[in-house]
């Protein structure tokens, strides 16, 4: 493998004589020492020099024989190291760079090659499902295998996969993406991911009681789903489980409690912490850590018909416990409330 190139975008590895010889150039520095070692012109250094001195990262495109591009990246913590390489992919994308070559990986520890690219992978995410015209082209970036260990490509591409998975839910409109078919995405990522799903259904989520998952349901024609994800490794270093719970109102319009003024846009967005548990456990279940860990999402949208909840109205929790609703907007409480009394019955760490 001394011969081939990791392709970035991909995470796959291809043979040297396959990468184009035009490609771009792009010199990663993360120290000035390193700067000085390359025969710079003097502006373009002073510029390298500046970015040091007031430790910001800052890609400078030159533009020669060949495109390229100096990542200057004086921080080198995680999530800096995250934003500089997202930074890369932006600039590769305004010049419209097609395929390029990576160097100065080496003057990062392992963990900070990691943190570098995750970010350009992680910028490389683009939902254009429903555009007529696709403008973002696929761009090649190319490392030298050797400086990135097989396993750590592995898992980086697991959590690319689980955060692309949550980010599109987030991004589905509704009429894409209801209570039911989440629950239909959340059983295919379990497929894929390794972990077990359980979908209760709403004569199951009436037999638990849940009043509060049902209360703010009754406004809508698609029926709540209680989603429970299981990920319990032999090896697990936890006896009783790690829960996660997070909202899944798939749409909110605020019920009766009615949103103005353009506060409804982004309302498909009112699920992203139910999306956030399943490419959590998307991502510990696909990189098999060793921990027990449950995922808990209540699934409804939150709409108005003549059946729907009312300001006054008094529901009965899982519980037992009793709540007089005063805003139909505050849904969120309570269908998360009835997923933490059923979070009870594991006896969460």
């Amino acid at each position: 493998m001394q011969d081939s190139y990791l392709n970035v975008n991909l995470l796959s590895y291809v043979k040297k004589e396959d990468v184009s010889e035009d490609a771009a150039n792009i010199i990663l520095i993360a120290t000035k020492e390193q700067s000085e070692r390359y025969a710079f012109q003097k502006s373009l250094a002073q510029n390298i020099g500046k970015a040091f001195a007031e430790n910001r990262t800052e890609v400078i495109t030159t533009l020669g024989d060949k495109q390229n591009f100096i990542t200057i990246t004086p921080n080198k913590e995680t999530e800096p190291l995250r934003l500089a390489g997202a930074s890369l992919y932006t600039a590769l994308q305004k010049q419209q760079t097609r395929t390029a070559r990576l160097r100065g990986l080496e003057e990062l520890t392992e963990a900070e090659r990691y943190a570098f690219l995750e970010g350009m992978l992680l910028s490389s995410y683009d939902f254009n499902k429903y555009k007529t015209k696709k403008k973002q082209l696929p761009i090649e970036v190319y490392i030298r295998n050797r400086s990135f260990p097989k396993d750590k490509i592995t898992e980086l591409k697991t959590v690319a996969e689980a955060v692309s998975l949550t980010k599109t839910l987030v991004n589905e409109p509704v009429n894409y993406m209801d209570a039911l078919r989440f629950s239909s995405a959340a059983t295919e990522a379990g497929k894929q991911f390794g972990f077990e799903t359980e979908i209760l259904h709403k004569e199951q989520i009436e037999e638990l009681k849940m009043g509060g998952l049902l209360a703010v349901n009754k406004g809508s024609e698609t029926p709540p789903t209680f989603n429970i994800f299981h990920y319990k490794p032999e090896n697990a270093v936890n006896e009783k489980p790690l829960v996660l719970v997070g909202k899944g109102v798939m749409f909110d319009t605020g019920g009766y409690s009615l949103k103005i003024n353009g506060n409804m846009l982004t309302m498909k967005c009112d699920m992203a912490g139910g999306a956030a548990v399943l490419g959590t456990v998307a991502a510990i279940a696909g990189n098999k850590l060793p921990y027990y860990v449950i995922g808990l999402v209540p699934a409804t949208d939150n709409k108005i018909s003549s059946n729907a909840l009312v300001v006054d109205d008094v529901i009965t929790m899982m519980d037992g416990t009793t709540v007089e609703v005063q805003n139909t907007d505050a849904e969120g409480r309570l269908v998360l409330a009835d997923a933490l009394t059923y979070a009870k019955r594991f006896e969460p760490e």
